[in-house]
C-alpha cells in the first residue's frame, strides 16, 4: 500500500491510511464518502478515485479472462447480436481475452468515472430485482426475461451517465463482470463481447462490439438522442455551418401507437408488468413529456396508471432513472442539513410560534414528530423574501404562513381533511395559481399523527412515515417535470441543491440561501 502512494505521489497520507488499518484490499473498495473522509484535498483524492477505478478494471479483466469457455477454432463463429440474446452464449467468452483495455488517464479526468454501486444491493431495492435474486436461488441460473430485466435495471440506474458521457470498452467489462461475480453460472459474453479491430481480425474485418449490455445501451442512446452530446468539430476544421456536424433530430415515437405505452394506459395488473413496462417506456415518455404543456393534474390525466396508489413506486424509479445514486440521500443528509441550518439562523428567531415549535423540538419526540417540526421550522428559520406578480401592478408578497402551507398542511379531525384540500384550490386561485403537491398530516398536533398523504390536486396518496412522504413529494416534482411552488421555491431549491445534490440551470438562489448551502458542502468536505 505504501508503494502505492508514493506512485501516486501521496506519501503524507501513508500515516493516515495505516492509522485507519487501510491495506491494499481495502483500499479497493473504498467509496467517494469514505475517500472524502480520509483525504480532504480534492487533487489527491481525484489521483486515489482513478487508480481505485484502474485496479477494478483490472480485477474485472482478471475475472472475465478465468470465466470457462469451450475452445473455438475460427473467428468467424462468433455469433451475432441475435444469437447471444440466446441460452447459448458461453462460446463467446474466449474472445475477451485477447483484449486488455488501457485506461487513459487525461480521459478518466475529463469524463466522470462510471458511478460506483453494488449490484446485489441495486437488486434488493426493487420488486424486480428481487425476483431476479429469487430465481436465480431457485434454478441456479437465469433466464432470457430475468437477464433482460438484469439489463435494464442496470441501465435505468447508470441513465443519467449513459446519456451524457456513453460507455467505454472498460465500463462494459466493469459492469458484465458485476453480473458473473453476483450470477456465477452465467456466461460474459451474454452482456459484452469486446469489439475486434480491422488489424486483428483473422477475417481482416472489424467487429462491433455486441451483447445485452451494449444493445440495451445502444437503443438506450438512439431513444434518447435529443440529449446527447453533438460530435466536436476536430481542430484546424473550417467552422462555417454547413462543415459543423450535426446530429439529426430523432423521429419522435407514436405513443399512442407504442404497444407498451398503451397497454400501461389501459391497465393496472399484474403490477410487476406494470413497474417493468414503466421501466423500459422511461425514454420516450420523458422525451414526450419534456415540453408537454398544462399541470400536474394534467400529467396525471395522460397517465391513468399514477392514480393508483401503488405509484410511488414508479415516482421512485423515474427518480433514480434521473438521478442515479440520489434516491435514498433525503435519509442520509436530512438531519445534518436541518442542523446547519438551525446553526446558522436559531438566533433570528422572534416569532411565538416559532418559538413554541423549536421547544418542541427539543424535547424528546418521535422520528416523525420530530421531523413534523423540523419542517414547520423552516419558513421561520429562513422567511420568505420574493413575490410575484399575478395582475398588472399587482404583487404577491409571500408570508410566512403562506410558505409552509405550500409544503406542508396540518388539519385536526378527519373531516377537515376535504374542507383544507378545498381551500388550497381557493386560495390559488385568488392568486392565480394552480396547486402543486403538498404533504397534508392529520392528528392532534404535529407530535401525535393519525394520517399522513401527499395531495396531488384531489388524489391523496397514504403513507407510513412523514420522511417517506416528503421524500416522495419532491421526487415527483422532478418526475412530473413540475415546477415548485412560487411561495416555497427557495426551500426546494436549498433541499435540492443541499441534501439531493442536483444543480440545474434554473435554480434560484439568494444570500441567505447560499450561505446555507456553502456551509452545508464545507460540512460535508470535513
Amino acid at each position: 500500500m505504501d508503494d502505492i502512494l508514493k506512485e501516486l505521489e501521496c506519501e503524507e497520507l501513508i500515516e493516515t491510511f495505516k492509522n485507519n488499518h487501510i491495506d491494499f484490499d481495502t483500499f479497493k473498495l473504498l467509496n467517494t464518502e469514505e475517500l472524502r473522509e480520509l483525504v480532504p484535498s480534492i487533487g489527491l483524492r481525484k489521483k486515489l478515485q482513478i487508480k481505485i477505478h484502474q485496479l477494478a478494471i483490472n480485477d474485472a479483466v482478471i475475472c472475465i479472462e478465468s470465466a470457462p469457455a469451450p475452445d473455438i477454432t475460427s473467428i468467424e463463429s462468433l455469433p451475432s447480436t441475435e444469437t447471444l440474446l440466446s441460452d447459448d452464449t458461453a462460446a463467446v467468452d474466449e474472445f475477451l481475452v485477447y483484449q486488455n483495455p488501457q485506461i487513459d488517464l487525461f480521459e478518466r479526468v475529463s469524463k466522470p468515472l462510471l458511478p460506483e454501486f453494488d449490484l446485489r444491493t441495486l437488486l434488493q431495492t426493487s420488486p424486480l430485482g428481487s425476483s431476479i435474486l429469487n430465481y436465480y436461488a431457485a434454478h441456479k441460473q437465469l433466464d432470457n426475461t430475468q437477464r433482460s430485466r438484469l439489463v435494464d435495471i442496470i441501465t435505468k440506474h447508470l441513465y443519467t451517465h449513459i446519456i451524457n458521457y456513453r460507455l467505454k470498452g472498460d465500463d462494459y467489462i466493469l459492469l458484465a463482470a458485476k453480473i458473473i461475480s453476483l450470477f456465477p453460472t452465467e456466461a460474459t459474453g451474454t452482456y459484452y463481447v469486446s469489439p475486434i479491430k480491422k488489424n486483428q481480425s483473422r477475417t481482416g474485418k472489424s467487429i462491433a462490439a455486441k451483447g445485452r449490455l451494449v444493445s440495451k445501451v445502444s437503443n438506450l442512446v438512439s431513444i434518447c438522442g435529443e440529449a446527447s452530446p453533438v460530435r466536436k468539430r476536430k481542430a484546424g476544421q473550417n467552422c462555417s455551418e454547413e462543415n459543423v456536424f450535426k446530429r439529426p433530430t430523432p423521429i419522435q415515437e407514436n405513443l399512442e401507437n407504442h404497444e407498451d405505452i398503451v397497454w400501461l394506459k389501459h391497465n393496472t395488473e399484474p403490477w410487476d408488468v406494470v413497474v417493468e413496462k414503466w421501466s423500459t417506456t422511461f425514454g420516450i415518455r420523458r422525451n414526450t413529456e419534456r415540453d408537454a404543456p398544462g399541470t400536474v393534474a394534467d400529467f396525471i390525466n395522460r397517465w391513468p396508471i399514477l392514480k393508483d396508489l401503488r405509484s410511488d413506486v414508479l415516482i421512485n424509479q423515474d427518480f433514480d432513472a434521473l438521478y442515479p445514486g440520489c434516491g435514498l440521500k433525503f435519509y442520509m443528509k436530512w438531519q445534518q442539513f436541518f442542523t446547519t441550518v438551525l446553526h446558522l439562523h436559531e438566533n433570528n428567531v422572534r416569532d411565538n410560534d416559532a418559538l413554541n415549535l423549536l421547544k418542541e423540538w427539543k424535547a424528546d419526540q418521535s422520528e416523525d414528530g420530530k421531523l413534523l417540526l423540523e419542517l414547520n421550522l423552516l419558513p421561520y428559520l429562513i422567511p420568505p423574501k420574493g413575490r410575484v406578480v399575478i395582475e398588472k401592478r399587482k404583487h404577491w408578497k409571500f408570508s410566512i404562513l403562506e410558505v409552509l402551507e405550500s409544503i406542508i398542511i396540518h388539519v385536526i379531525a378527519p373531516g377537515d381533511i376535504e374542507k383544507s384540500i378545498s381551500s388550497q384550490k381557493e386560495k390559488a386561485f385568488q392568486h392565480k395559481q394552480t396547486v402543486q403537491p403538498y404533504i397534508l398530516v392529520q392528528g392532534s398536533s404535529l407530535v401525535n399523527i393519525s394520517c399522513i398523504y401527499v395531495v396531488i390536486d384531489t388524489l391523496k396518496y397514504q403513507y407510513d412515515s412523514v420522511s417517506k412522504g416528503f421524500d416522495t413529494l419532491f421526487k415527483l416534482f422532478h418526475t412530473f417535470n413540475a415546477q415548485y411552488p412560487v411561495q416555497s421555491e427557495y426551500i426546494y431549491t436549498l433541499i435540492q441543491k443541499c441534501i439531493y445534490n442536483i444543480h440545474t440551470p434554473y435554480d434560484k438562489t439568494t444570500p441567505t440561501t447560499e450561505l446555507v448551502i456553502n456551509t452545508f458542502l464545507k460540512g460535508i468536505e470535513t
